[in-house]
């Protein structure tokens, strides 16, 4: 069932209205959306308020890199809120990174690639257990932050325990699994040719999905669909020009090969994670909603 009727069936009679909220919020975040993109929005808002009840609900976002997933998942929240009296957060699987410190002493003691952060293995599992266990059980938490521009955690938020409906996590690699050590022994694009010849660092973040899994143990789920990895590069590519200047801007070769980091979990997760998912949005190579399905 595409989304969007899940939306008109629902709030027909609000359509205007909505509209009418919708651009005041891309005002308000200086966005410039494609006119459809409110009713897959909407309609995915009235979806999850709908599946919400008396526990506190978890939705896990996946996609590529630059598909899109901070910017739907913090208007998603928005929109359960302006459609119902439902309260949610979102928390972020970046600003789980662990600090640049902790990474450079990975790079030491196993490979240098996990210098880089990103890739499972880089996240701090513990403490992300440890704020999702509260918030479930309605308790206060300190959330920590991470500035992409400085590569290092910044500080950490709080957040108020006891009034919270929903959860929305979302991340790159949210929902991927492991796959078998055949299926890694053959290189995957350059950086793995040029720099874990031994496949250390490919075997190394493998086994790290193992300890993800039960945080990816999220009630709901939604996979942006990029068309393939050369829309992620591309994307990519934006979001680092829009960095605020003065910041570690990245050269288009240096996130060519950054994105090479993801590239084997992602084409995996492009085959896999859309039979998983409860709704699947695919984007175009215009980064338009081409179709947004819910699963039966």
């Amino acid at each position: 069932m595409e989304i969007r009727k899940f939306y008109s069936d629902e709030r027909e009679t609000y359509r205007r209205q909505d509209h009418i909220w919708f651009l005041a919020e891309c005002a308000r975040n200086s966005l410039d959306l494609h006119k459809d993109y409110y009713e897959v929005l909407l309609g995915t808002a009235q979806w999850l308020v709908s599946r919400c009840d008396d526990e506190v609900l978890t939705l896990g976002i996946a996609g590529g890199q630059g598909s899109g997933k901070s910017t739907f998942s913090h208007l998603l929240l928005k929109a359960v809120e302006y459609i119902s009296d439902k309260r949610g957060m979102m928390l972020c699987l970046d600003d789980f990174y662990l600090t640049h410190a902790e990474r450079q002493r990975l790079s030491k003691s196993i490979h240098p690639l996990l210098a880089t952060r990103g890739v499972p293995g880089t996240h701090d599992v513990e403490m992300m257990s440890s704020v999702i266990n509260r918030i479930r059980h309605g308790e206060s938490v300190q959330v920590p932050e991470f500035n992409k521009a400085e590569d290092d955690r910044s500080g950490f938020r709080r957040v108020q325990g006891g009034e919270i409906d929903f959860v929305i996590f979302e991340g790159w690699c949210w929902g991927a699994t492991a796959t078998t050590e055949n299926d890694l022994i053959e290189p995957f694009n350059n950086l793995e040719v040029e720099q874990d010849s031994k496949g250390i660092w490919r075997n190394y973040v493998n086994d790290q999905l193992e300890r993800y899994q039960s945080l990816f143990d999220t009630q709901l789920s939604i996979f942006l669909q990029v068309p393939d990895i050369a829309a992620v590069l591309k994307w990519r590519w934006l979001q680092e020009q829009g960095l605020p200047d003065g910041s570690r801007k990245m050269s288009k070769s240096a996130v060519s090969e950054f994105i090479q980091y993801y590239e084997r979990i992602t084409v995996r997760m492009l085959a896999e994670s859309p039979q998983k998912s409860d709704i699947v949005i695919k984007l175009d190579h215009q980064h338009q909603f081409f179709s947004a399905v819910l699963k039966d």
